[in-house]
């Protein structure tokens, strides 16, 4: 009685690998390839947007203006076409800017930070009084908008305006809350239904600053009520933080 051989296919180191064996092994690795190329494509896609933000800190420039505080420090000053212009002041690293700086003429070393328009100064040092002359200027007029209900994120303005891309989401909550608690201007952080982005410097009810109340919140989406304010180059909300909630 005979046997007929067993035609399944068997690899053998040395020797070729059957045909059916390579043709396995070429889908199983196209079929890999194709899952590890789509997983890609999802994270990349899920992630927030870098932005536009600059950080010039490969040099130090000097900025003429004078300080107010109302209630985070700015710098005024004009600009290229000699209109007044504002830049929110910080300090280096997760910190404030100095306490040293007081209201009124100033010129300041630092490097600057800018997003949409929206400029920051990383203040280094002070220029000796004398050895610059401040334009004259006067502090910026409050224009109020009124009430709104708003979504959307709270966020450090330092790193959101450029210090990092994206520095925002939840990857970024830990990095934003020392900043924040270190005196870093707390921001929020609205987009619209196409995706442009408004940022508002974020106060208390009474024009305070408001970093203690929104630590528990940050990077969170959130809604809060408040009402609207333009101060020069910076639109502010004054939130009511009984109406501030999780989504």
């Amino acid at each position: 009685m005979s046997h007929s051989p067993d035609q399944t296919p068997f690899y053998v180191g040395y020797l070729p690998a059957a045909p059916s064996t390579r043709l396995f092994v070429v889908v199983v690795a196209g079929l890999i390839f194709g899952l590890l190329a789509a997983d890609a494509y999802v994270l990349a896609t899920a992630q927030p947007r870098a932005g536009d933000g600059e950080w010039a800190d490969a040099a130090q420039v000097t900025l003429s203006g004078i300080i107010v505080h109302e209630p985070y420090p700015i710098l005024r000053i004009t600009d290229a076409g000699g209109a007044p212009a504002d830049v929110l002041l910080v300090g280096e690293g997760k910190h404030a800017a100095p306490t040293t700086l007081l209201d009124g003429p100033a010129t300041l070393i630092g490097t600057q930070i800018e997003r949409g328009g929206l400029k920051m100064f990383e203040v280094a040092g002070t220029v000796a009084p004398g050895a610059a002359s401040p334009p004259a200027l006067e502090a910026p007029a409050v224009e109020a908008f009124g009430a709104a209900t708003l979504k959307g994120q709270i966020v450090d303005s330092k790193c959101w305006l450029g210090v990092m891309r994206p520095g925002e989401g939840p990857v970024h909550k830990g990095c934003a809350t020392l900043c924040i608690l270190g005196g870093i201007p707390p921001m929020l952080m609205t987009r619209d239904a196409n995706g442009g982005t408004r940022a508002y410097l974020l106060t208390g009810p009474n024009g305070e600053a408001a970093n203690e109340a929104v630590a528990a919140f940050i990077a969170d989406p959130i809604e809060i009520s408040g009402t609207i304010e333009q101060r020069g180059s910076f639109a502010y909300f004054k939130a009511d933080f009984a109406s501030l909630k999780r989504l």
